[in-house]
């Protein structure tokens, strides 16, 4: 009775769908690891703070130019991100 169990146990682990599930389903869960990891290191906290710390220097030298009655252009303020 232990041996036939072995058997049907033995040959369901050999087949080729379970080992692509379980292939994919270790996938997903290295994925979610790095996720998490991520986002518990701050990365993207860090990010979106220095995207909102150019936003406002920017803001800081458009009501600069205006004071000082400079030309405004729109391109003067505008800071492309670099990934």
């Amino acid at each position: 009775m232990q041996n036939n169990i072995e058997k049907v146990l033995k040959n369901r682990l050999n087949n080729k769908p379970n080992k692509v599930f379980l292939c994919i389903l270790l996938s997903l869960f290295i994925f979610f690891i790095i996720l998490l990891l991520a986002q518990s290191q701050g990365y993207y906290k860090n990010r979106n703070e220095k995207a909102k710390i150019l936003t406002e220097e920017q803001i800081i030298n458009f009501e600069e130019d205006i004071k000082n009655g400079k030309k405004i252009d729109l391109e003067n303020y505008i800071v492309m991100e670099k990934n």
